[in-house]
């Protein structure tokens, strides 16, 4: 079974840390090495680099090794618009090769804001060649303010015909924390789920995520086609330190590992994230990826940024 979250690059929403001294640090660099085979070897393949006007996130920059060279030939860049409540209302996005710099495809999202300062709708949509892509996502909340469903509707030639629909489903428990999350696939958009993606969350009594189990339902008919055990733990000020995650087939045969180590700076900042891959379960590391993060520190502005002013994030639920 094919890992999914084995080389996701930045886990972490854009969260701002304050000091006593009222400093605050925001993430201004990411960089990604990968060592393919474990040999001590680490090839540079990304570097995302974001920008800002003020204190609000103004766009980024990131160029990716796509073949393993160790040169990039990729490049993608956002810029965000935002309107006068402060409130990002635009998402521009391009993506072009290197070094020739031909534009591969081009993109915008819009969004809309409820009474609750929440995002409650996107329309985004992409250009490629002669295809462009649509995608019109609503997200709901419940009376406590948590975003609890999200639905896309995604045309996938722009012939204006919606082809598939997601949901994505969050539960809680009384205390606020996300116990399970349910994906669930409609690729034919004739009201029959045809994908299933079920996570559950199992807290320790601190309220963290101590394990995390993920199952995979590729045809959404009651038969598992894999499992994925994800289990955290904590190091200082409740920071989770690391995570093993464990692949399973069918048959639940354990499949792969990956070891997730993570370091902080003495600001308590996410500094490094090294991921250790056994791809075969031969006892041995296939591969090791290596991530940074640089932050720059900035005074602290009167009014914290309010994060009912970013879009949700459903690809952040599985991270916890």
């Amino acid at each position: 079974m094919k890992l999914r979250v084995c080389t996701s690059l930045v886990f972490l929403c854009f969260t701002f840390h304050t000091s006593a001294s009222n400093w605050t640090y925001r993430l201004v660099k990411v960089t990604q090495e990968v060592d393919a085979e474990a040999t001590g070897n680490f090839i540079l393949s990304y570097v995302l680099n974001y920008f800002y006007q003020g204190d609000k996130l103004s766009g980024s920059l990131a160029e990716q090794d796509l073949t393993g060279d160790g040169i990039a030939d990729h490049r993608s860049s956002t810029t965000n618009i935002y309107d006068t409540a402060g409130r990002r209302f635009l998402l521009l996005s391009e993506s072009s090769s290197l070094p020739d710099g031909a534009v591969q495809s081009r993109g915008e999202t819009t969004y809309v804001y409820g009474s609750n300062g929440r995002v409650v709708e996107t329309v985004s949509t992409s250009t490629a060649g002669t295809e462009t892509r649509i995608q019109h996502s609503t997200f709901e909340y419940d009376t406590r303010d948590r975003l609890v469903l999200t639905t896309s509707d995604s045309d996938a030639n722009g012939d204006g015909t919606w082809d598939s629909r997601t949901t994505f489903l969050r539960i809680y428990d009384g205390g606020d924390h996300l116990v399970a999350q349910i994906r669930e696939s409609d690729s034919f958009v004739d009201g029959t789920i045809d994908y299933r993606l079920s996570t559950t969350n199992i807290l320790d009594p601190n309220g963290r995520i101590e394990i995390s189990i993920t199952t995979i339902d590729y045809e959404a008919d009651g038969l598992i086609d894999g499992t994925e055990r994800t289990t955290y733990t904590y190091g200082r000020q409740d920071r989770r330190a690391s995570a093993l995650l464990e692949s399973f087939d069918a048959d639940n045969a354990l499949q792969a590992t990956v070891t997730d180590t993570l370091g902080y700076d003495r600001n308590g900042n996410l500094s490094s994230r090294i991921q250790s891959i056994d791809a075969n379960m031969d006892g041995f590391v296939d591969q090791i990826v290596s991530t940074s993060y640089f932050y720059e520190r900035v005074k602290a502005q009167g009014k914290k940024s309010d994060s009912k002013n970013t879009e949700p994030s459903v690809e952040n639920v599985e991270e916890g």
